[in-house]
């Protein structure tokens, strides 16, 4: 009896192990198919130090005409690439006259178009060394912000952030203004086409749509709330009042209600 139950027993531990042995190629082929699941679960996205995010851009061909009405000279390599991007559109229709930079505006140029390339808007040189615009150079951002493509997202929000972080005029109110009179981008790839996308990322790429307009509408609120003083200019309050109502009609979720924030600040 003796070598039967040994038998028995070299028969149990070899099926026990042989058990332990499917449960681990089991337990490592779950774990492997989440491992390949995991975009469907999360995203990776780039965090702004005042704003929003943005999505990956692609090269696509530009269907809609800037509404920013102003001259200038653009002088990027309309060949380099940019965030993904083809580059810049229209160079030749926004050199017609030459903007005359100073050289510290010579030297923050270099720094804009550095971080367009670099998509590192959490440089601190943005901060400490881009925080003041002259209108000499606001007008060659305007021009910039004509001349990219409108898929790209990242670079024209980053433009509208400069020119509001630094609003002084109404001028500068009536280019915010003309950034809401644009159609709203419909696709990272294509704006003027809708696209398929994942439903867990909606939010997401709702912000990464309307990231010029949501910049513009969350830095005015900043400037208004730091320096209410420039509401007593009657020319620039009254370009915000028609800013808002433009903005009111942008169909983008999110908006409507930073727009009824600003006008409470408006109120006071």
């Amino acid at each position: 009896m003796r070598p039967q139950r040994r038998k028995c027993l070299m028969i149990s531990q070899k099926v026990e192990k042989n058990s332990l042995i499917i449960i681990l190629l089991i337990l490592f082929g779950v774990g492997f198919g989440l491992y390949l699941r995991k975009p469907f679960f999360g995203f990776e996205k780039s965090t702004k130090s005042n704003m929003v995010v943005t999505g990956p851009l692609v090269d696509t061909k530009v269907t809609q005409e800037p509404s920013v009405k102003a001259e200038g000279s653009f002088s990027l390599d309309q060949n380099k690439n940019l965030q993904g991007d083809r580059g810049y559109e229209n160079t030749a229709a926004l050199s017609d006259k030459k903007i005359e930079l100073s050289q510290q505006d010579q030297k923050k140029w270099k720094l804009i178009e550095e971080f367009l390339v670099s998509k590192d808007d959490n440089d601190p040189r943005v901060d400490q060394e881009l925080s003041s615009i002259s209108d000499e150079l606001k007008l060659k951002i305007e021009n910039a912000y004509q001349a990219l493509p409108l898929e790209n997202r990242n670079g024209r929000g980053f433009l509208a952030f400069l020119i509001t972080r630094d609003l002084r005029t109404d001028k500068d109110v009536q280019f915010l203004k003309s950034i809401f009179e644009e159609k709203a981008c419909l696709s990272l790839s294509d704006c003027g086409s809708s696209a398929q996308e994942d439903p867990h990322l909606d939010s997401v790429n709702n912000v990464s749509l309307n990231y010029p307009q949501m910049t513009a509408l969350y830095q005015l609120q900043k400037r208004i709330e730091n320096d209410p003083s420039i509401l007593a200019q009657p020319s620039v309050r009254q370009e915000i009042e028609l800013l808002l109502r433009e903005a009111k009609q942008f169909p983008a979720p999110g908006i409507s209600s930073r727009v009824e924030e600003i006008e409470n600040l408006l109120r006071k």
